[in-house]
């Protein structure tokens, strides 16, 4: 019997250009990633195959940086997933609170 992977994306929250901004002078433009295949890294784990795209993903390098991010996810009502070092298999990695 075949196994048939299903993938869940949710719609994405937009964000807009002023938000970017805010998180771009936060992070740097070198440590915001948008594109599709950086999100598609960061939006799974091996947790049943679910792909939960993220809108943005942000790398802080600080932990100043990280307040500042959640000041403004705060201030905009915009959910944040922390992820450490993405080693752990399943259980934590994808942004699940969304939706």
């Amino acid at each position: 019997m075949a196994y048939e992977k299903e993938t869940e994306v949710l719609d994405s929250v937009l964000l807009s250009e002023e938000i970017i901004k805010k998180f771009t002078a936060i992070v740097g433009e070198e440590n915001l990633f948008m594109d599709e295949d950086r999100l598609a890294e960061y939006g799974h784990d091996k947790t049943e195959d679910l792909v939960f795209l993220p809108d943005v993903v942000l790398r802080p390098g600080t932990t100043s940086e990280v307040s500042e991010i959640l000041k403004v996810c705060n201030t905009h009502k915009i959910p944040a997933t922390p992820r450490g070092a993405g080693t752990g298999l399943a259980g934590g990695a994808p942004p699940y609170t969304r939706g």
